[in-house]
């Protein structure tokens, strides 16, 4: 949840962040980790052991993520299939004659976003 930091210390070194406040500036912190839930490292990686995420907030609360997003090369050019053009709507007669009348009522011209 928020910006979240991300952990790469193992929690045996003099950097460790067990027991610590959250980050400043950060409101959780990630840690891809082992099933002993020590940070995931490259040897993990290269030995095929599965990782695991864990988010650390400061609540005494749980965290149950609604979606997982799994980005990779292939995701991402599938992705493009789905691009569309993105059509406005057209002003109807009527829209343009309220505002026309809200225009000379209160002497503002009011200015859409989009």
């Amino acid at each position: 949840p928020g910006n979240p930091y991300p952990v790469i210390e193992s929690i045996k070194s003099n950097n460790s962040n067990v027991g610590k406040p959250l980050k400043s500036g950060y409101q959780s912190h990630y840690i891809v980790t082992t099933f002993q839930g020590i940070p995931f490292t490259e040897r993990d990686y290269e030995n095929g052991n599965k990782e695991y995420d864990e988010i650390v907030i400061n609540q005494e609360a749980q965290v149950v993520p609604i979606f997982v997003l799994d980005m990779n090369k292939q995701s991402i050019i599938d992705s493009k299939l789905f691009d569309r053009e993105i059509v406005l709507p057209k002003e109807t007669t009527t829209q343009h004659s309220e505002e026309e009348n809200k225009k000379k009522e209160t002497g503002h011209e009011e200015y859409l976003l989009w």
